[in-house]
């Protein structure tokens, strides 16, 4: 059976004689663990232990210390060592990967967003150009049956000949910090005989192989709880993402004044709001998201034919997609049509004038999406599959159509269809007029 090991943590001062100046401070976490904690002044050592001078359990604390094995001891039991000091934030934070498998939805919602939002609480620790900042993604796998808990040392995650999207995207957003993920391969003092209490267990950082004991000036474990519903929060990821991926934002219309400005974008558009604005109303683009291993469409082609009776359609297949390739895509379109699935949390950088169809299987347990998108777009509807003959699963490993495939009933998607479009480009020709008649009221001024 593999086995796993946790990281060694000893957190005490940089200056042990003024250790009443350490501060670790708690709260509620996001997914996993359920706490998050916020160590000031942390030395990293590789036996297997957490030593901090205060530590209240609780059941918020108790869910780090399970993942980290964080202990309380007496000041005067720290060890002396000699330190690689890191001024800047270190964010040990665990993602979505079990069974050999991630999911970018999760990967999204779980990790990059309440990621950036941390990291905009704080000054400077997402704009700087940190030296020394470094983030640890830890795969754990809680109580998922054949897996053993705490940190999964022996993961695959990270080691792949074609870097997975987790890992590019993590390179793309945060350049300003060093990857170091939580895996033997990138932590090779953590052993078998990760037990012994050694002092100057080693650890390779590209070509340099320095002590393995940090001193870190803030050190977080897991990622504290965030509010999706708060729009500010989300304003903040897309904002981020887009000026990394160098990406323009889709404009939208301000109904109390009609002007036409960026959303969640710094980047300027003075002198090209009025010609991109007519574009996507003179030639409606939208996109079908087409899933390639499970609640498939099978008569996608059916669907895709009635899309491109009015608009020009671009069936998609995400999978084979990078994150920066989704979302360039996602600046283009006017309608977004799929079934329900991760690739949907891409429509968060939709402009806010779009309108999204989001296809549901038969049984479908919940709408992952409407939070994030109703509030974003200008139209958000569904299509619920209620007819269980049109669903396709094998009913001994799927009984409740969770990863049913679906025969759309083309009359009802159709109908749906056609009051979407119409809608849409009649809002088109509202905005344009409107800004027509603002732009003639300026000249006669």
């Amino acid at each position: 059976m593999i086995q796993r090991y946790r990281l060694t943590l000893f957190f005490l001062l940089v200056q042990i004689t003024t250790s009443s100046n350490a501060t670790i401070q708690c709260t509620q976490g996001h997914y996993r663990p359920q706490g998050s904690c916020h160590i000031k002044n942390a030395i990293v050592l590789p036996n297997a232990t957490i030593l901090t001078t205060s530590f209240t359990s609780n059941p918020i604390t108790q869910s780090v210390s399970e993942l980290y094995n964080i202990q309380a001891t007496a000041p005067t039991t720290f060890p002396t060592t000699t330190c690689n000091h890191l001024q800047g934030p270190v964010i040990a934070f665990t993602f979505y990967y079990h069974y050999n498998l991630g999911n970018y939805y999760h990967f999204v919602y779980d990790t990059l967003i309440p990621l950036i939002s941390l990291m905009k609480q704080h000054k400077g620790w997402l704009e700087n150009k940190h030296i020394d900042a470094e983030l640890w993604p830890t795969v754990e796998h809680g109580s998922l049956p054949g897996m053993q808990p705490g940190v999964d040392w022996d993961t695959n995650a990270f080691d792949r000949l074609k870097l997975p999207y987790w890992q590019t995207s993590l390179i793309a957003l945060f350049p300003n910090f060093k990857l170091r993920p939580m895996t033997r391969k990138h932590w090779p003092s953590i052993s078998s005989s990760s037990s012994s209490s050694s002092s100057r267990s080693t650890f390779t950082t590209g070509i340099q192989t320095t002590p393995l004991n940090l001193c870190i000036q803030d050190l977080v474990l897991g990622l504290p709880k965030t509010i999706h519903k708060d729009p500010t929060v989300i304003d903040q990821y897309v904002t981020h993402v887009r000026n990394r991926f160098n990406l323009a934002s889709p404009l939208s219309i301000q109904e109390s004044t009609g002007s036409i400005e960026p959303r969640g974008s710094t980047a300027p558009s003075t002198g090209t709001a009025t010609t991109l604005a007519a574009t996507q109303c003179n030639t409606i683009h939208a996109g079908f998201i087409r899933r390639s291993n499970r609640r498939r469409v099978i008569n996608y082609q059916a669907i895709v034919d009635i899309m491109a009776l009015d608009v020009s359609v671009d069936v998609l297949h995400l999978e084979t997609m990078t994150m920066r390739q989704q979302i360039e895509k996602m600046n283009k379109f006017s309608i977004l049509v799929g079934m329900q699935g991760a690739g949907f949390i891409n429509g968060m950088f939709l402009s806010t004038f779009a309108h999204v169809i989001v296809l549901f299987q038969y049984n479908a347990a919940s709408d992952s999406f409407a939070e994030l998108l109703r509030p974003r777009v200008q139209s958000y509807q569904r299509w619920m599959n209620y007819n269980e003959s049109a669903s396709v699963n094998d009913k001994l490993k799927d009984p409740y159509h969770d990863i049913a495939d679906t025969i759309v009933n083309i009359n009802e998607f159709q109908m749906l269809w056609k009051i979407e479009v119409d809608g849409l480009k009649e809002e088109c020709k509202v905005r344009m007029n409107k800004k027509k008649n603002e732009q003639t009221r300026k000249v006669d001024l």
